[in-house]
């Protein structure tokens, strides 16, 4: 919740917002370790959710004159295939959609591949922040062989694991 309220400050405040980007050393066996959740998701519907986000706008920065330079839009989805993790913690994806957010641009009828953090304190209840870090991966197609080749890296991972 920490890095989707900063980036909500950062986006209204358009001087100082830089472009998201990933850390360099983040590899898809790292990424994996330090996940608490991780599992392919197909997106089955979105919405925008505009309450939210006047919410957040409100309650940490006092000026709603940015909200149009961001949107909140959240993902329902269907678990496809579990890798790691609590496999009845399944949150709505919030996608914060803006220049230099890191968007994912979340749309029904992609596969998602998910990594979720662990929970901080100050998470919205029932919706997890994603970006293009935590859903490095995606297609409108399962059978796409480089799609697939990196699921297969991510299953040989869980099975080392266990």
């Amino acid at each position: 919740m920490r890095r989707l309220l900063l980036t909500l400050i950062l986006s209204l405040v358009s001087s100082l917002c830089s472009a998201h980007s990933c850390p360099r050393d983040l590899t898809l066996g790292k990424q994996f370790s330090e996940s608490k959740r991780v599992f392919l998701a197909y997106v089955v519907e979105t919405r925008l959710e505009e309450a939210l986000q006047r919410t957040l706008i409100a309650k940490h920065t006092g000026d709603r004159s940015g909200e149009e330079a961001m949107k909140l839009v959240s993902a329902g989805y269907r678990v496809v295939e579990d890798f790691k993790g609590d496999k009845s913690y399944t949150p709505r994806l919030l996608d914060l959609l803006g220049i230099g957010t890191g968007y994912v641009g979340l749309t029904p009828g992609v596969y998602y591949l998910v990594f979720l953090a662990n929970v901080s304190s100050d998470e919205v209840k029932g919706f997890r922040s994603v970006d293009a870090c935590a859903v490095p991966v995606s297609h409108y197609r399962l059978d796409v062989p480089e799609f697939q080749s990196r699921l297969d890296e991510v299953r040989a991972l869980s099975r080392e694991r266990k």
